[in-house]
């Protein structure tokens, strides 16, 4: 009787060690599917809780501690700091909006910024980059940016892609590397670096205060369109 006692529960103990290496070994295969930061980013269009990560086609949930970054488009162990797993997403733990901290206006020495809810100037650690759209330090810049002295900035190189939607008449008078316009615009009406009149975006154009530009195929990921402007997605 002891025998079989003993057999049975050695038994289940393998059995269970078995099974927990087996999910272990599913989440590690499904990650190193996304290892490739080169792939071609997916657009696809995904259910709540599923994701379709750079350089594959079709959407899935993540599995075990994986969760899906945004700024990456891949799926990661975990979140970075300041931010949180949610439905399968990493998002900021406290995510920037009025009622989340005031914007501070404070002039900073080159490379060091005040983000929303502070009082003092710093410089960003590690990966963290200043976002100005949304007043806050995030990790690494989004899709079309790139991080120049500690703030995410438009990359002023684009794909073929990019280039051939710019090229409109309305696009064409803006410049990356145009005087910025102070106009105090009408609500709804933006004034884009390089010109000096306010006007409406027209189709699929929005203006993204990150770069005092419209952009013409609307907002990065983790943004929307609202009233022609890129805000921050409310998760």
């Amino acid at each position: 009787m002891k025998t079989s006692t003993v057999f049975t529960a050695a038994l289940v103990t393998v059995v269970c060690l078995f099974q927990s290496a087996a999910s272990e070994t599913e989440a590690l295969t499904q990650l190193r599917v996304n290892v490739d930061t080169n792939g071609a980013i997916c657009y696809k269009s995904c259910p709540t809780g599923q994701y379709c990560p750079r350089g594959e086609s079709a959407c899935r949930a993540p599995t075990g501690d994986l969760c899906f970054n945004p700024a990456s488009s891949l799926f990661q162990h975990g979140c970075g700091v300041g931010f949180k797993c949610s439905y399968g997403k990493c998002v900021y733990k406290s995510p920037p909006s009025t009622s989340s901290g005031a914007i501070c206006y404070k002039a900073c020495p080159t490379g060091q910024y005040c983000p929303r809810g502070e009082t003092e100037c710093r410089a960003p650690i590690g990966d963290l980059c200043f976002n100005p759209a949304t007043s806050v330090f995030q990790h690494g810049c989004d899709l079309g940016f790139k991080c120049s002295n500690g703030k995410c900035v438009y990359k002023t190189t684009v794909t073929t892609t990019e280039s051939s939607a710019v090229e409109s008449t309305q696009l064409r008078s803006q410049s990356p590397n145009g005087a910025f316009c102070y106009e105090n615009c009408p609500h709804g009406q933006y004034c884009p670096r390089g010109e000096t009149k306010c006007r409406a975006p027209t189709g699929t154009q929005c203006f993204n205060p990150a770069t005092s530009l419209f952009q013409a195929a609307g907002c990065a990921r983790g943004f929307h369109c609202s009233y022609g402007k890129c805000v921050y997605d409310q998760d």
